[in-house]
């Protein structure tokens, strides 16, 4: 075999494998254009990742410059991404209002270049995967600049393997959600919601910060099932969902314990805090009438509140044991209604919504 093919090749399979390492996407990104450089010596390589791949609200593009960087790449960057779709006949948005830029000198690599004007698309592609957009990659030189049919191949091996590896990590990402995620509301399942607070529980035991937890269950709600059907008792718990997502804040954590019950977990919140929550929640609960097929529903819920610090609270399920109970109060006592653990359930007092 000729021994430049055999460099290249095994600079293809060098790439294939840092690939495979360790790295999370923009890193991935790097290596695809350092990659692309090696086999190209392009003046810029440019690659637009979609933030729906990064889970951003932002999308990402990152550029790598052999030749010096100046403000009018970035405008025909952001032509040619739109083009690559065009050409491609992709109907896909490249959004330029929420992105973020990152670029990095390749010079060192290739002893540097002058900018190369005019300025010419020698390569586009865009980056999609059954049917998911990811990207799109564009290599910008002069016009005298021409790809051979061997350096085009490579690229198309590298930007598909690039593809494969953002596919790969929908997927585990999606996998990874499906696990801790209640497949009717959405919220955390009972098992990592408690996992989470065990961990928030030797947290507060650590560093001696308060921990609420609020146990909120559905009244009634066999009523409504058994009225209006086991559907619209979905589609209520799925709204509910949605209410308990908007009240809470981003470090607040809220899952499906079980049927019609939700655990809420609050870090550096009193049980005053845990009031203030229940309170938002209820508003938005009083102002929401479910419907289902044309069909009304109005639902109340009761609440059990306890926290930590508390001399009788001394591991997580003592904690789970102890808002058990004041929820079990809060039903006994009528529903509708908010019951507070403190020092023991005969001391626990009663908040009416």
């Amino acid at each position: 075999m000729d021994p430049e093919k055999l460099m290249e090749l095994k600079h293809v399979h060098k790439i294939f494998k840092n690939f495979m390492g360790e790295r999370n996407i923009i890193q991935n990104m790097q290596v695809l254009i350092e990659g692309i450089d090696c086999f190209t010596r392009a003046a810029y390589l440019g690659l637009y990742i979609s933030k729906a791949v990064l889970k951003s609200d932002k999308n990402l593009i990152v550029i790598g410059h052999s030749a010096p960087f100046h403000n009018v790449l970035w405008e025909t960057f952001k032509q040619e991404f739109s083009n690559t779709f065009i050409n491609f006949g992709i109907s896909f948005d490249a959004d330029y209002t929420q992105v973020e830029i990152e670029t990095f000198d390749l010079s060192t690599r290739a002893s540097g270049k002058k900018n190369p004007f005019p300025l010419n698309v020698v390569f586009q592609m865009p980056l999609v995967v059954n049917d998911i957009v990811i990207g799109a990659l564009v290599l910008v030189d002069s016009a005298e600049k021409e790809l051979t049919h061997e350096q085009l191949t490579i690229i198309g091996l590298l930007a598909d393997q690039f593809s494969v590896i953002c596919e790969n990590r929908l997927l585990i990402e999606e996998i990874q959600e499906l696990a801790i995620t209640d497949g009717l509301t959405r919220l955390f399942n009972r098992r990592h919601t408690m996992q989470r607070l065990s961990d928030e529980f030797i947290r507060a035991r650590r560093y001696y910060v308060p921990l609420c937890t609020i146990m909120a269950d559905a009244d009634h709600f066999k009523y409504v099932n058994d009225t209006y059907g086991h559907q619209a008792g979905d589609k209520v718990l799925f709204e509910l969902g949605k209410i308990f997502m908007k009240s809470i804040r981003s470090t607040d954590i809220v899952g499906r314990y079980g049927g019609e019950e939700f655990l809420f977990v609050l870090p550096h919140t009193d049980v005053t805090g845990g009031v203030k929550l229940v309170e938002r929640i209820q508003k938005e609960i009083k102002k929401e009438l479910f419907k289902f097929n044309g069909k009304s529903v109005r639902l109340t819920l009761s609440y059990g509140i306890s926290g930590y610090p508390n001399p009788h609270i001394t591991s997580c399920e003592s904690l789970i044991d102890s808002v058990d109970k004041a929820l079990y109060d809060a039903k006994e006592a009528g529903r509708n209604t908010v019951k507070i653990f403190e020092e023991g359930l005969a001391n626990s007092i009663e908040y009416l919504i």
